[in-house]
């Protein structure tokens, strides 16, 4: 389910974050802190969505950053790292799998169309939350 506040828990492993980086956001956007997101196919951060030549995930956001006006009007910074995320049904099979974002809290091991790449696993916790190197799409 997407985000419609900001995440608490947004849990990092401790030493693992770099950033953050700012990113322009996309017109009639909301940016949630500890959301997941992604660079659309005009470089602007948004959402995870099933969209055609999108960049990747690219991080964590670090701020809530709501932009009701055109594309890059506000920025938002993000930060890439190992963060716990949700996930269903994971298995520790998962790790070392690349995942890819369902939306902006959530990560699959099978791909929907289009939908962009959120990282590499690098740990299971359970069933509904992997650990995950977002913005990290090389081979382990």
């Amino acid at each position: 389910m997407a985000l419609s506040a900001q995440r608490l828990d947004g849990e990092a492993k401790a030493g693992s974050t770099t950033g953050p980086i700012s990113y322009p956001v996309a017109a009639s956007t909301t940016v949630y802190a500890g959301g997941l997101y992604m660079l659309d196919e005009t470089g602007f951060l948004a959402v995870p969505a099933d969209l055609t030549n999108n960049q990747g995930c690219v991080g964590i956001a670090d701020e809530t950053v709501e932009n009701s006006g055109a594309d890059g009007a506000l920025s938002a910074k993000v930060r890439k790292g190992i963060f716990l995320m949700k996930a269903s049904s994971a298995t520790q099979a998962w790790v070392g799998h690349l995942l890819h974002a369902t939306d902006d809290e959530t990560v699959a091991l099978a791909p929907g169309n289009d939908e962009p790449k959120a990282g590499r696993c690098v740990g299971f916790k359970s069933a509904t939350e992997v650990w995950v190197d977002v913005g990290n799409f090389d081979a382990p």
